[in-house]
């Protein structure tokens, strides 16, 4: 009798009409396998649950993507202890998974170290979900952060934001030596900003997409003398900062107490005004504008 194929990979994919089609995966009933699930190095699940019958499948887990995983908050303690058996994990990438509007934080249970993690993208979420991650994830060695958020709340006609405060303590318990941040429609409130550029000594690229307060957010991070490391900045599908994003975008470029910009690129900012644009082409280096 043939050994069953070794897999190294697997795909499971559900229905987006049918949500539960696969929640019977997920139950307490035994459901075996019988290919091996210990050599699998890549999962990439969507529109589905966590099932639990693959459970040796994550010990070697290089690479994890969820997309659209049952899209309700109970997800988030079962992924937490997926997470905890991912030693091997070097890329996780999470898109609308936890969806919540709640404007309370979820809680973990503890915080869960993963000493191999080098990348982390968090896609489409709400501000209580990407909380909840950086409050959770201790990465040693990650070299990339990736946010992109699905929403923020006001009150009183303020952005209420949860990502400043757990961003600070992701920062500070992950490696100092992070080099890549990508920050999309999150916003960092003012009394957090200094503290989260001060843990981004060695950041080398950064960008900056759909935020209200980009230009705080560069203003803060010029006049502080911060990330003193950066070299690529990208602006991209900015429609509110443009009338004052010009003044730390120039100290950037002609900086008098900073080693300046090797790059910049602008993608998508249409209302730009047209003289700053002719500025930035005749004055920053490798400069590229983008539709």
């Amino acid at each position: 009798m043939e050994s069953p194929p070794r897999i190294t990979e697997l795909i499971m994919l559900g229905d987006p009409l049918r949500p539960g089609l696969l929640r019977d995966l997920n139950g307490p009933e035994g459901h075996e396998i019988a290919a091996p699930m210990d050599g699998i190095r890549y999962l990439y699940m969507s529109s589905t649950y966590l099932p639990r019958c693959i459970i040796p499948a994550y010990a070697n887990l290089a690479e994890l993507r969820l997309s659209h995983v049952d899209r309700s908050s109970t997800i988030l303690p079962q992924l937490e202890e997926i997470l905890r058996s991912c030693h091997q994990l070097v890329f996780l990438r999470a898109t609308n998974v936890g969806g919540s509007d709640s404007k309370a934080p979820f809680h973990s249970r503890g915080s869960v170290k993963m000493c191999s993690l080098r990348t982390i993208e968090i896609f489409d979420a709400y501000d209580a979900s990407v909380a909840y991650f950086l409050s959770t994830l201790v990465a040693p060695v990650l070299e990339v952060l990736r946010i992109q958020a699905k929403t923020f709340f006001y009150r009183n006609g303020q952005i209420a934001s949860y990502i400043g405060q757990p961003l600070a303590i992701f920062l500070a318990t992950s490696n100092p030596h992070l080099q890549n941040l990508s920050l999309d429609a999150v916003e960092i409130l003012q009394d957090d900003l200094v503290p989260v550029l001060q843990l981004l000594p060695h950041i080398s690229s950064l960008r900056l997409s759909r935020m209200f307060g980009a230009a705080r957010f560069l203003e803060t991070l010029t006049s502080e003398r911060l990330c003193p490391q950066l070299k690529l900045l990208v602006i991209a599908n900015m429609t509110h900062d443009r009338p004052t994003i010009s003044v730390p975008l120039r100290t950037l470029i002609q900086p008098e107490d900073r080693l300046p910009l090797q790059r910049l690129v602008v993608q998508g900012c249409k209302h730009f005004d047209p003289p700053h644009i002719a500025w930035l082409s005749a004055n920053a280096p490798n400069f590229r504008l983008l539709p």
